[in-house]
This record gives structure tokens, sequence and C-alpha cells, in this order.
């Protein structure tokens, strides 16, 4: 179809965002690459979901073109019709949100620049046009059918009373070839509400250990939309070991934590995200220098729960936190397989159906023989790395033994056991009487400085 002004009100890509999450990120991918989870699917290997951030592609096609695609289907390419799912705005919104795949937010930022030292004299500074015969870049219905192509060759070529910026015919107003597609780009975000990427997260990179600022660092800033994670940024620091990242989604479904490697080791920072209407975050990075030797590290806290409801099985949830008593930062040994272990924690044998509360197998925690080991560094202070997971252990007769080993000294240890007839007893641990939560009694259990080996 041709869209009207009466049919085609100002599409929003910011409600397109959360379209295409829900219904075109499955095939697609979040950031467009046409790598989402179906994508594998082995139907689809002869006809592979359309990678939106090819630009050579991209700048063929209109909006319009889109919207069909979108609307009708294509099921020649395994492309299923949208048309009884979603609304024609919701279409034409999602597929404004998919344009932008092909660009970035400098190159918007570049060619808005552009745009206002070259052609806001004529086009207005919104697009709507300032003089007789200009195109109205903000008319949505006139520019859903103009490609990124066509746009491009009118700003080389000229068009009318429109001069050439081309290289060869633009004179003293030239521009090259990337400020022209950048001023293109620009132009195509006046047709529609673009999302305002204003965010900025800075901070300077310190060594911990030495007080001193690093200058000769990369930091990359993760990024996350919901669970879904986006391609990292990376920026060098100055020589005052300052960062910036700038155009930032600031919405409440955006995750960040940047992340710096020093000395072979990564020092992630925290999780962040930005509160309504706040638009810059500070978050100063440490990094330390390293230790092999573990002689630092302890058990601030362990807390355990057992549950034996379930006949057969003991339910165990299990949190441990750990601190550094050094200054540099503990990083354990690297394994034949080139993953690093730092502290260790034991299981009981019989142990079963390890589920993690934080952090990814094989990622942040790799099961070895007689319990777990983690990767991340384990960095100087108080509570500087916690775990924790549940576990089941079968048991058969009328007593089980839990053989569960210590492995640092640790400060203080608080257990419950579900009161449901069930005993426990341990040459380390003291009954502490009884306690209540959420209408179920527990029979509390308590120690304190236990030594390693315990």
């Amino acid at each position: 179809p041709v869209p009207s002004e009466e049919t085609l009100q100002k599409p929003s890509a910011l409600r397109g965002e959360m379209v295409w999450i829900e219904s075109c990120a499955p095939c697609h991918g979040v950031s467009g690459r046409g790598d989402g989870p179906t994508a594998l699917a082995p139907q689809m290997a002869e006809n592979p979901p359309t990678d939106f951030t090819d630009g050579s592609a991209a700048r063929q096609r209109t909006l319009a073109e889109m919207f069909l695609v979108t609307k009708e289907g294509r099921m020649d390419r395994l492309m299923p019709p949208w048309g009884g799912q979603l609304s024609d705005d919701q279409i034409w919104d999602v597929v404004a949100y998919a344009q932008t795949f092909a660009t970035s937010p400098e190159n918007i930022a570049a060619g808005e620049a552009i745009y206002e030292a070259n052609c806001a004299e004529c086009h207005a500074a919104d697009g709507a046009g300032a003089v007789p015969g200009a195109p109205d870049f903000s008319d949505a219905a006139a520019m859903a059918v103009k490609s990124p192509q066509f746009l491009f060759d009118v700003t080389s070529q000229g068009q009318g009373d429109m001069p050439a910026f081309s290289e060869q015919g633009g004179g003293a107003q030239a521009l090259s070839e990337e400020q022209r597609w950048q001023v293109v780009d620009y132009a195509l975000t006046l047709s529609y509400e673009p999302i305002s990427l204003e965010g900025s997260i800075f901070g300077q990179v310190q060594n911990a250990t030495t007080g001193q600022a690093i200058d000769d660092v990369e930091v990359k800033l993760r990024r996350w939309q919901e669970e879904s994670e986006l391609a990292p940024l990376i920026v060098q620091v100055d020589a005052d070991g300052i960062f910036r990242f700038g155009g930032l989604d600031t919405r409440s479904h955006a995750f960040y934590r940047a992340e710096v490697d020093y000395g072979g080791v990564s020092f992630p920072g925290d999780f962040v995200s930005f509160e309504p209407g706040v638009t810059q975050l500070s978050l100063p990075l440490s990094v330390y220098e390293t230790t092999g030797s573990d002689e630092n590290i302890n058990v601030e806290r362990f807390h355990f729960i057992l549950f034996g409801d379930q006949p057969g099985a003991l339910s165990v949830l299990e949190l441990y936190q750990f601190s550094n008593q050094g200054d540099r930062a503990y990083v354990g040994t690297v394994n034949e397989a080139g993953l690093r272990e730092t502290v260790r924690i034991g299981l009981p044998a019989e142990a079963q159906g390890l589920i993690l509360q934080s952090g990814t197998m094989g990622v942040d925690f790799l099961e070895t023989e007689g319990g777990l080991v983690a990767t991340s560094p384990i960095v100087p202070g108080v509570d500087t790395f916690e775990a924790a997971f549940i576990y089941a252990v079968p048991y058969s007769g009328a007593t089980i033994d839990l053989d569960h080993p210590i492995y640092y000294d640790t400060a203080s240890v608080n257990g419950l056991l579900l009161d449901v007839g069930i005993k426990l007893e341990s040459d380390a641990l003291e009954f502490g009487g009884e306690r209540t939560a959420q209408g179920q009694t527990y029979l509390q259990y308590t120690a304190q400085n236990l030594e390693t080996g315990e």
C-alpha cells in the first residue's frame, strides 16, 4: 500500500521496539542481525531471517515495502503474515524501528550537525520545508515510499533548485560519501518519532592497590534489553583514566555493566540502570594488582536452610559471602581449559540437581569433583563476592550424613531447619532455639569462627 496522511500517523520507533522484542526478535534477533533463537532451526538454513544491520540491503528498502512484507508475510521465505496479530499502526512502528538497525546513534548525531549546517535553511530544522518546493521530511506518508538510496542520490546529484552535494559536483559545499549517508540517516528520523538515546555513563578507572589512575586500558560496556544482551561498546580511557559512554538507552528495561581487563583479569563493575528522569550515571571502576594466594580469603557469612518436608530428599539452600582481607585481587589459577578458578565451595558427595540462584554455570561457576569453583576474581573488601544455590540430597533410611567440607576460615554460620520432626546433630553447630518465618517454624543452628577443614 501507499500510505496517506489520513491513514498514517507518525510512526514511533519507541513503540516499535517493544513490538520488535515480543514479535520479531525470536527470528531476527534483538539486534536485528537475523540471529534469533528460531533462526537456528534446520528449516531456516536455506531462508535465514533478514539481517537488518546490512546497510547495503537496508538502503534499498522503503518503509512501505517493509510494511507490506510484515503485514502479508513472505511464506516462500518462512516469513509469516502479522496482519492478523498486529494493527497497521503497530506495523508502521516496528518497521520504523527496524530501519534504525542499519545506522547508529553516532551516525545520526553526525548527520544532525551536517543537516543543521547545510540543509536546515531550505528544509527547516524540523524537516517540514522552509522554502517553496522543498520536500517535507516530516511527512511520514511521503517518506515511507522513499528509500535511503533515493534520498542519497538526490543529495549527491541535486534536484531542481537543490544543489548537488557530491564531491564531484558540490564544490565548496561538497560532502563526503560518509557524510551524505549520515545526513540521510538523520533526515529519515524526521519522519518518525526516534528513540531518544540521551543517557551517558562515565567514570574513572583506578588501581585500588596503588591508588593511581590507569591510563592504558579499554573499558567495555555490556548492555542488556531485559534478558537479551546487545553488542558491547568499547572506549579507551584518557590520560587521567576517564571514560565516557554516550547515546545510551535510559528506559527501565535497559541495564549496563562496565568491565576492565587489567593484567589478564577482567574486573567487572556493578549492574546499573537509569532511574526515571536521570540521564547521567557516575560509575567509577577499580582494578587491582593480583595474587594467586588465597591466604587473605575467608567466608564472612555462611547461611543454609534445610527442608525435609518431601519424602526421600533433603532440599538445601546455601548462601556464601566471601571477603578478601588483603589489598590484591585473588585470581586463583587457570585450568587446562583456559578458565580461571578462584574460590572453592564444598558440597556433600550425594548432592544432586544443583541450581544457581545467581550467575551462570560454565561462566561464573564451574562444577568440580566435590563442589563448585568460582571464575571471578575476589577483590579486596568485606562481602565482595557472593554465591547462592540450591540442591537436593536423596536418602532412604532414617538418618543421613552430610559431609560438608569447609575450604576457608568462616566467621559466622547461621542455619535453619524446617521443623517437620527432623533432628540435626553436629559437633560444629550449636542449637539456637526456634524461629518463625512466613508461618513456618524453623530450628536455628549457629557457629562462629570455624577454621578451614572443620
